[in-house]
């Protein structure tokens, strides 16, 4: 379970407008004193006066019903008619494509697009239009958008453009001119903002959406999600280090709970330990779900991935069963459930975590092999190449049908410069998936910086 590192403010437009892209963008990238073509002062007031607009509706009680709710389409199509489209300027799609970069990526994308058929000069523009094409994997047109904007005169004080573009350069296997717009980072003065910039790059987490289909599910009868519906509430993520409770969700959760179920039932119980979980001691936790019944008693798994993945690691960490004993008394019910709910990742890593404990690689296999193809889960990938190893030919194969479904992946990556050290085009590429595993070498020992380094060093014993 993730830990609350910050405080995150519970605005009650729960998130909508997210608006640190674009004065990213229009505070960051002009570097000052600069004379452009484009005038860029106009187009930072005209976006200013209308995310005034925008922000007004946003912070209304309708729009933060509609989101408590998860009826986030609804609240996303007031933001959007909010203007008439016979009255829209480049201003208004602009900050609506910023407003859903990420809940709604493809009709963000869109948006933006329409701003740039109607400012086709637009750096501003370019740079939003070059993102969406970077996490789409269109790298040569990500590559033209942000060329475009380093020579529109719009340059960029801040590091992340050149950091993005070296990205870029590395997937397109050009190392050299990775490296030369590299050098224009200052790596060690600007870590942070670089690290933190590559999540609207490489993150493709939509808790909104999520959150959508959960309370959809839970009013059709499957009352067993309101503890995964709390989970996400409760450690809601802004990024890959901070996550932080939504209280205004939460307090939603508690009173569908009070409305679908019945309070003397037992998912009513595991609905207040899954709201509890956080504040709870291991051994209160084994106590309340021993007075359920779960461990000694009748009492069936109920629905619940995140409910069942953390009831097994609770039972596991503190020796109160065996993962034997788990799979003795819940290996079908388990196996029933995933097969329910195929798209259940919680199911999924139980299983494989038991199936390595008890030395099962038949059935861990099998798992592998759904995560990988079903879940689109890199580690499960991972963990069928780490057990084909021994198979010189399906390593081969599978590696390489790895790498073109998860081109981000440094376990991946690392497979294969293990299977050829010295192709510099391998290690390159490793490097590029070191951006997307920044979440990951946040406290070191190597960092970004390290990794262009070592590229660097290669090369110069290739000359």
């Amino acid at each position: 379970m993730p830990p609350v590192h910050s405080a995150c403010p519970d605005d009650n437009q729960g998130g909508i407008v997210k608006l640190s892209i674009v004065f990213f963008l229009l505070s960051g990238l002009l570097a000052p004193g600069l004379t452009q073509a484009y005038d860029s002062a106009r187009f930072m007031a005209s976006v200013r006066e209308k995310s005034a607009i925008y922000q007004e509706m946003a912070d209304s009680k309708e729009i933060h019903s509609l989101m408590q709710q998860g009826r986030i389409e609804e609240a996303n199509n007031l933001l959007i008619s909010l203007v008439p489209n016979k009255d829209k300027t480049a201003s208004d799609y602009f900050f609506l494509g910023n407003m859903l970069y990420q809940i709604d990526p493809e009709r963000s994308g869109k948006l933006m697009m329409k701003a740039e058929r109607l400012d086709t000069e637009n750096p501003f523009v370019w740079f939003e239009r070059g993102m969406h094409e970077h996490r789409k994997g269109n790298y040569r047109s990500a590559q033209d958008y942000y060329l475009a904007v380093i020579d529109s005169g719009v340059q960029a004080e801040s590091p992340v453009l050149p950091a993005y573009l070296a990205h870029v350069y590395l997937m397109l296997n050009q190392p050299e001119d990775a490296l030369a717009v590299w050098s224009k980072v200052n790596f060690r003065q600007h870590h942070t903002s670089i690290e933190k910039a590559m999540y609207p790059i490489f993150s493709d987490r939509n808790q909104e959406a999520e959150r959508t289909r959960l309370i959809s599910r839970i009013r059709r009868g499957e009352k067993a999600l309101l503890c995964d519906l709390a989970a996400l509430d409760s450690e809601w993520e802004s990024d890959w280090w901070n996550y932080a409770p939504r209280e205004s969700y939460l307090a939603f959760d508690d009173a569908l709970a009070g409305e679908v179920l019945d309070p003397d039932a037992p998912l009513a119980v595991i609905y207040s330990l899954c709201r509890d979980a956080d504040t709870v001691t291991p051994g209160e936790y084994l106590a309340r779900v021993k007075g359920l019944g779960l461990i000694d008693g009748e009492q069936q798994l109920p629905g619940s991935p995140r409910f069942v993945y953390d009831l097994v690691r609770h039972l596991l960490s503190e020796q109160e069963m065996s993962a034997e004993e788990v799979m003795a008394r819940w290996e079908r019910r388990l196996l029933a459930l995933a097969k329910s709910d195929a798209e259940a990742k919680p199911y999924y890593d139980v299983l494989a975590h038991l199936y390595v404990s008890t030395g099962n690689q038949e059935a861990l296999r099998e798992v592998d092999l759904h995560g990988w193809k079903k879940l689109h889960e890199p580690n499960y990938a991972i963990s069928y190449l780490v057990g084909v190893a021994d198979n010189e030919a399906l390593l081969e194969k599978s590696l390489k049908a790895a790498l073109k479904d998860f081109p981000h992946s440094e376990g991946v990556a690392r497979i294969e410069l293990q299977t050829d050290p010295e192709s510099i085009e391998v290690l390159s590429h490793y490097v590029a998936t070191q951006f997307a595993n920044v979440k990951e070498n946040w406290a070191g020992p190597y960092r970004l910086g390290d990794y262009m380094s070592s590229l660097s060093v290669q090369l110069k014993k290739l000359k």
